[in-house]
């Protein structure tokens, strides 16, 4: 006589696609609980500024960030996205130290995916898996990625963060009391 485990039987289909189902879900939500929907989506988890945190100048192109309403921006290690379409391109903002600030393309020069910024290796890092890195001034330091970010000027005057917008201009030269670029 046979025990009742020992018979086997094959699963219906109903059966099979469900388990298959379960077994998706599972698998997605271990990917999205490690950092995975970073990688897939390629949106990091870096906060975007909102529209009344800043003000975008024509002449000379620039943007000014006021610091007082951008928490993101408060502390250092603390950073921000910009995705304004009237930029250049979308940016990322970092504050490495208390008083000094970072803007750099948002978007890895690989594949486009966004860039995050990592306090503690003083450094932006692609969302993408095995994904590049860069230094604060936008040079490539690893990676697939085969150029550096576009790199822009930023100064303080103030309690605003004022964010050179013309790529033409090489680096930002100005005094405190200046008001040219």
């Amino acid at each position: 006589m046979r025990h009742p485990r020992a018979e086997r039987r094959e699963p219906s289909r109903r059966e099979f696609l469900h388990a298959g189902a379960v077994c998706a879900a599972a698998a997605g939500t271990c990917l999205c609980g490690a950092g995975g929907c970073k990688m897939i989506s390629g949106v990091g988890a870096t906060p975007a500024l909102a529209g009344e945190c800043y003000t975008l100048h024509a002449a000379p192109r620039h943007l000014e960030v006021h610091l007082a309403r951008a928490a993101e921006l408060a502390r250092a290690g603390g950073s921000a996205k910009l995705l304004d379409r009237q930029l250049p391109e979308p940016l990322i903002l970092a504050s490495p130290q208390l008083g000094r600030y970072v803007a750099v393309s948002l978007g890895c020069t690989h594949g486009g995916r966004e860039l995050e910024y990592d306090h503690e290796g003083q450094r932006f890092r692609c969302v993408s898996f095995g994904g590049s890195e860069f230094a604060l001034d936008g040079a490539r330091l690893a990676g697939p990625a085969e150029r550096a970010l576009n790199a822009y000027p930023t100064r303080l005057d103030g309690n605003r963060l004022v964010v050179a917008l013309d790529p033409a201009r090489d680096k930002l030269t100005l005094d405190a009391d200046s008001e040219r670029w």
